[in-house]
């Protein structure tokens, strides 16, 4: 919902210009037309190989990390600031319209699942999170994904399930995620799997206890730290010479809050069908709002954006409008999307 304009690292940059460098679609690395030298190099370099499914970081994910230019995030807000439209705001005042002459989409994407570990040892894998593998899998070709269509031109099979990864990657003095972290991270698993442009994205998974927080800001995933606690997950993308590469960040979504005296959940709705696990559809539900939203508006309000409420596609049904989807074998509690089409939220097209 709300759109931060933060600064990174001394840098601030509107995703307008990543629009302007990438057009509708990225310029893909595989076709070597990005002549960046730094974009070359990485190239030129093999892909980095995993011991026992665990990235070490190198010095050139460190390298990788300080060439990017930051682009705009956009926040899922938490469930005790999240608020519901006013009854008489139905209808087309919340359709989603594009932002700029190019209205950058992704029209397929590729997704890689990336879980930091902070030892090699402790949530190497989507067990911390619950099933998000599954999840991915399961809603690829579903007419749940099918929604996005309307804004994407995409097929739904065109978004899928690539692969995942764990980086170990250990925090010295803090329990705190930075933009430079995170960064770093990302660089070693675009490393691994050689894929950037707006046909791949990155979900990078926090393990629970740790916070994450924009540089030079009081903006947070903070459960334990109320003041602080502004979004409850996040996609973006930064600029790698002149291709994007597109991720969103998961931190741990079954968490409690205490707001006001009584204990809620911070990122997940309060009701949930009776047998639900919690873990598995509070990761999942905010994995399809990130997923949905990057895929609609990868350069953060430069596609589909409602400007008047500063929202994507994933914001307005969010706790509000949550679905039981029976996909692929499985079936997860999750929210909503808005469609264009039906002025409201849907799960079908």
């Amino acid at each position: 919902m709300k759109q931060p304009l933060v600064r990174f690292g001394g840098a601030i940059l509107l995703a307008t210009a990543m629009a302007a460098c990438s057009g509708t679609n990225a310029v893909p690395v595989a076709n070597g037309t990005d002549v960046a030298p730094q974009v070359q190099q990485f190239l030129r370099a093999p892909a980095t190989k995993a011991v026992a499914g665990v990235l070490e970081i190198t010095q050139a994910d460190r390298e990788m990390a300080r060439s990017f230019v930051p682009g705009r995030p956009h926040i899922m807000v938490p469930t005790f600031t999240h608020h519901a439209k006013p009854a008489s705001a139905v209808g087309y005042p919340l359709d989603m319209t594009c932002q700029t002459p190019q209205c950058p989409v992704m029209n397929a994407s590729v997704a890689y699942n990336v879980y930091v570990t902070p030892d090699g040892k402790t949530c190497k894998d989507e067990k911390c999170w619950g099933d998000p593998e599954e999840f991915l899998k399961a809603i690829s070709g579903s007419p749940l994904v099918g929604l996005v269509q309307q804004y994407t031109k995409g097929a739904p099979t065109a978004y899928t399930y690539g692969s995942s990864v764990a980086v170990k990657y250990k925090l010295a003095y803090t329990n705190t995620f930075y933009n430079n972290d995170l960064w770093t991270i990302l660089s070693a698993a675009a490393h691994h799997f050689k894929a950037v442009g707006t046909n791949a994205e990155y979900h990078i998974f926090l393990p629970p206890g740790v916070d994450t927080c924009f540089d030079q800001t009081s903006e947070c995933y903070s459960p334990d730290n109320l003041t602080s606690f502004a979004f409850c997950a996040y996609h973006t993308a930064v600029l790698f010479g002149k291709t994007p590469i597109v991720y969103s960040v998961e931190p741990w979504q079954d968490v409690q809050v205490t707001v006001s005296g009584k204990k809620v959940y911070g990122c997940q709705d309060a009701k949930v069908p009776p047998g639900t696990n919690r873990l598995n559809s509070g990761t999942a539900s905010t994995l399809l709002h990130e997923s949905m939203e990057s895929w609609s508006d990868p350069l953060p309000n430069t596609g589909w954006f409602n400007s008047i409420y500063g929202e994507e596609i994933g914001d307005t049904c969010a706790y509000l409008f949550m679905t039981k989807e029976v996909v692929g074998g499985g079936s997860w509690f999750v929210q909503q999307i808005w469609s264009n089409t039906y002025h409201g939220c849907a799960d079908t097209p």
